[in-house]
C-alpha cells in the first residue's frame, strides 16, 4: 500500500516522457523529466534529460538549452536558468552513449507555462557521410503559484512589493528577506525606482516651454506689427529722366569712346535707356528683346508714335552690337549718345 502511495505521489509531481528512433547508424533516444510539474515562485523546477546515442554522434546541447527558454509572448521569461550540470558521456554495455544533462529554472513569473525542448538533434562526427538524426520533444505543462504570505513574520518589516504587469517585481523570499534586512540597500532601490520613474515621466515643463515659444513665434509671423512706413519727402523723390541723365553722364566720364571701348559703351548705354522706360512707364523693357518691345509698345498709348519708331532704331542699333559683334565707329556711338540724350529730354 505504502509503495502505491509513492508511485501516485511521484506521478503527480513528475512528468517523464521518453522518444526513440533506430537507424543503420544506431539507436537514439531521449528521456525528458521534470519535477515538480506544481510549484511555487520560491521553488525551482528541474529539467533532467538522458540522451542515448552512438559514439559516432554528439547532441546539440546549445540548441537543447536555447529552445528550452524560447518562449511566445512580449513579457519576462517565465524561466531563467539557476543552474545547469552536463555529465560526460559514458559507454553502455550495449555499445551506445548515454549522456545525462540536468537543468535548474527559476520562475520568474505565476500562471501555466510550456516548456519543450522542441528538436533534439544529433550531429554525426563525419558529416559528410551519415545524416543528422531528429528527435520530436513533447510538450510539459507546469503550473507556478505565488507563495503564501505570512502577515505575522517578524521580517517583513516593509510592505511587499508589488505583482503587477505596471511593475512587474519578482522576488523570492529569499531576497525579499535581505531586502527588509537592509536599510542601505533599501534607500539605494528607493532612490534608483525614483530615477526609473522620473525617466518615465514625460518632461512637462519642457514640453510647455515649447508649446508657449511656438505659439508666440505663430502670433508674430502671421500678426506683424503694423507699423506705418517712413514718411519720404517730395526731395527724396527724384525723377526717372534726372537719375537717367546723370548716368549718362557718367558714362561720357568714363571715356569708353575715347578708349574704343566701343562694345562695353553699347551694353551701358542701352541699359541705361532700358531703365528709364522701366522705371517710367512700367514696360519691363529689360525683360523683352527689341522686337518684343517694340510690339508691347505699339499696344501702350504712354508713348507717342514718334518716340516709339526713335527707340525702335536705338535698341535695333544696340543689338547690332550686343548680338550681331557689329564694331561701331565713334561717330555711332556719338550719334547714339545724342540720340539717347535727345529722347530723355524729350520725355521729361
Amino acid at each position: 500500500m505504502k509503495k502505491c502511495l509513492v508511485v501516485l505521489l511521484l506521478a503527480l509531481t513528475m512528468s517523464v516522457y521518453a522518444i526513440e528512433t533506430k537507424t543503420p547508424q544506431g539507436h537514439f533516444s531521449a528521456e525528458v523529466k521534470l519535477s515538480p510539474m506544481h510549484l511555487q515562485l520560491n521553488d525551482l523546477l528541474n529539467v533532467e534529460i538522458a540522451l542515448t546515442f552512438p559514439p559516432t554522434y554528439l547532441p546539440q546541447i546549445d540548441l537543447l538549452r536555447k529552445d528550452l527558454f524560447t518562449f511566445e509572448g512580449l513579457q519576462e521569461p517565465p524561466f531563467t536558468l539557476a543552474s545547469e550540470n552536463i555529465a560526460a558521456a559514458h559507454l553502455q554495455e550495449d555499445g551506445m552513449n548515454q549522456q545525462i544533462i540536468t537543468f535548474t529554472l527559476a520562475p520568474q513569473i505565476t500562471g501555466k507555462h510550456y516548456l519543450a525542448f522542441r528538436k533534439i538533434i544529433f550531429h554525426s562526427m563525419k558529416n559528410e557521410e551519415f545524416p543528422a538524426v531528429t528527435l520530436i520533444s513533447n510538450v510539459f505543462e507546469v503550473s507556478v503559484t505565488a507563495p503564501p504570505i505570512d502577515f505575522n513574520s517578524q521580517d517583513l518589516i516593509e510592505p511587499l512589493l508589488p505583482l503587477s504587469k505596471e511593475l512587474p517585481v519578482n522576488m523570492t523570499m529569499a531576497n525579499r528577506h535581505k531586502y527588509t534586512r537592509n536599510p542601505a540597500l533599501k534607500a539605494h532601490e528607493a532612490a534608483q525606482a525614483l530615477v526609473t520613474i522620473q525617466r518615465k515621466t514625460l518632461p512637462w515643463e519642457m514640453i510647455l516651454a515649447l508649446i508657449t515659444v511656438s505659439v508666440v513665434y505663430v502670433l508674430i509671423t502671421k500678426y506683424p506689427s503694423k507699423t506705418p512706413p517712413p514718411k519720404v519727402g517730395l526731395s527724396a523723390i527724384r525723377a526717372p529722366s534726372t537719375v537717367a541723365l546723370e548716368q549718362l553722364q557718367a558714362l561720357l566720364d568714363s571715356k569708353l569712346m575715347e578708349k574704343k571701348d566701343y562694345q562695353n559703351f553699347f551694353y551701358t548705354l542701352d541699359h541705361i535707356v532700358r531703365t528709364y522706360i522701366d522705371r517710367k512707364y512700367q514696360l519691363n523693357a529689360q525683360m523683352f528683346t527689341t522686337k518684343e518691345f517694340v510690339e508691347k509698345s505699339i499696344t501702350s498709348s504712354a508713348i507717342d508714335g514718334e518716340t516709339k519708331q526713335k527707340l525702335a532704331a536705338f535698341f535695333e542699333n544696340s543689338d547690332r552690337v550686343k548680338f550681331a559683334r557689329y564694331k561701331p565707329t565713334q561717330e555711332e556711338c556719338a550719334t547714339a549718345m545724342h540720340a539717347a540724350q535727345q529722347f530723355l529730354a524729350e520725355d521729361k
